[in-house]
């Protein structure tokens, strides 16, 4: 929660750049806190106009980092020597900080951004919670977005700011740290209700698109919840499965928002036990009553209706192309038929026939392209599928699969800069994060088109950065990267940068 006196400063500083008040200004209408506003005002507006002009070498950042290293170390070390109040030993023992007043944080600031300048962001943008540079990352995000004039701009770092909190929490579980892993997702879902709260102030435009862009993120949430769900432990499935619910609620209010018809027939949300390890979350749809039954009016029972994977891009690039239908019973020379609905319980594909799996008594399966009647592959969008005996005759199960063919965008690049010579033995590519992209793909060749020369390939980066492990001849070089979404949808490649490798002796201290 922001104090009073971070809020004005926050202001201020945006008014100033904004050039709709000056310093004078801000001071004069906020007399009781000019004492303590003022050096704060000074220090930030100061390094602010500075920050885009610093550029220091690949050594330098080296040095700065393990100086950095250090000194958190030291610090620490003396954290524990000096002498506390109880209520500080209190308060420090949960939240391994002591507070200050914000007048005695004007260093700090100071600290942070000329950090920021000096390539703090290479030295701590892929901590994580569990190491002592983490602290140090979220300074700098937050002096990015208090630098971030843009309202738009801004729920677009908040977005990217949800990711990550997202995948440190899911390493997190995987380092079984969980609770680092539970205070990480408090941080997804701060920063989602930042970007929301932002978005309201937004043009209806523009509101409109960051909206969809929430949108889009609630649906990846959920997909790595329920992927941790699997893997978390017994005891924390609870606090995961309210994660999800929560998750799900938000997409039905932005769908609502976006998409007002959507209200009467958005579905909720249900949970059914599946084993004591393991939990299924289904939509339950009102579906169109099915075609008049003949023979059997009772309901079909089934012992699994389960679809694989849950999302996929049907747009024929050979990844993810289809989905694999299977249901399980306890019988064999049946027949079964899935029906598949849109959100407005519009049935748009009937009658996909499951064949009995050869040698494996009990189990169907057929796949599905994402055809609709009309031959036609379906928008994007969650898709329900229930099935059916041959009296039509349907399973009160059902499940839902997302259709997904709309590529992230192209990444920014931001180091090594465009004609910027760096050494043989730290070359670190960075570039901005994509909120849609699952992964990356970075190429770097010595050729400008990337057809010719030597051109090497770099698939799979979890996150927006790569340090070669090897050293690269010197010469004129080129880079470039790419984004791959949830279902493998490739963006287009950033438009390329060269970079020049000389001797680690010729690169400028």
């Amino acid at each position: 929660m922001k104090t009073k006196l971070e809020k004005i400063l926050e202001r201020c500083i945006d008014q100033i750049i904004r050039g709709e008040s000056t310093l004078e200004d801000c001071l004069a209408n906020y007399p009781q806190e000019k004492d303590e506003l003022e050096p704060l005002l000074r220090i930030s507006l100061t390094l602010s106009k500075k920050i885009a002009t610093a550029k220091p070498s690949k050594a330098a950042e080296e040095k700065i980092k393990e100086k950095i290293l250090r000194a958190v170390a030291l610090k620490e070390a003396e954290r524990k020597e000096v002498n506390l109040t109880w209520p500080q030993r209190i308060r420090t023992r949960f939240t391994g900080v002591i507070r200050i007043p914000l007048y005695k944080k004007a260093s700090l600031i100071l600290v942070i951004l000329t950090l920021l300048t000096l390539g703090a962001v290479v030295a701590s943008a892929n901590s994580l919670p569990n190491s002592p540079l983490y602290p140090m990352k979220l300074g700098v995000e937050r002096v990015k977005i208090i630098l971030t004039l843009d309202d738009f701009d801004k729920v677009q770092e908040h977005l990217l700011l949800a990711k990550r909190r997202l995948k440190e929490a899911h390493l997190m579980l995987k380092a079984k740290n969980l609770k680092a892993m539970e205070t990480t997702l408090q941080g997804v879902e701060e920063n989602l209700k930042k970007a929301q709260m932002i978005i309201k102030e937004l043009p209806e435009g523009k509101k409109k698109e960051a909206l969809k862009r929430i949108l889009s993120f609630t649906l990846y949430q959920q997909r790595i919840l329920n992927r941790m769900l699997s893997q978390v432990p017994e005891e924390m499935k609870g606090k995961i499965y309210l994660s999800i619910k929560e998750s799900k609620k938000n997409y039905g209010q932005i769908r609502v928002t976006l998409e007002p018809k959507a209200k009467e027939t958005l579905p909720e949300t249900t949970i059914s036990a599946t084993s004591s390890n393991s939990m299924t979350f289904q939509p339950s749809v009102t579906l169109p009553t099915p075609e008049t039954s003949t023979i059997a009016p009772a309901p079909l029972e089934i012992d699994k209706f389960e679809v694989f994977p849950s999302a996929f891009s049907p747009n024929g690039d050979k990844v993810k192309d289809y989905i694999v239908i299977s249901v399980e019973v306890k019988a064999s020379n049946l027949v079964f038929k899935v029906d598949i609905y849109d959100t407005s319980n519009k049935r748009v594909t009937s009658n996909l026939l499951l064949k009995e799996k050869a040698s494996q008594t009990g189990k169907y399966q057929t796949t599905w392209g994402g055809e609709s009647n009309k031959n036609e592959i379906v928008k994007d969008g969650t898709y329900f599928l229930k099935v059916k005996d041959e009296w039509n005759n349907y399973s009160p199960k059902s499940v839902s699969v997302i259709v997904d063919t709309t590529p992230p965008e192209a990444p920014s690049l931001l180091a090594p800069l465009s004609g910027e010579k760096v050494s043989q033995g730290f070359i670190t590519f960075i570039w901005e994060e994509v909120v849609d992209a699952d992964s990356y793909v970075l190429e770097y060749s010595t050729s400008a088109d990337f057809s010719s020369g030597k051109t090497f390939v770099v698939p799979d980066l979890p996150v927006a950065m790569f340090t070669l492990p090897v050293e690269l001849p010197e010469g004129n070089w080129y880079w470039r990267v790419r984004g791959l979404d949830h279902v493998g949808n490739p963006s287009s490649f950033s438009p390329s940068r060269s970079f020049i490798v000389t001797p680690i002796n010729e690169i400028p201290q």
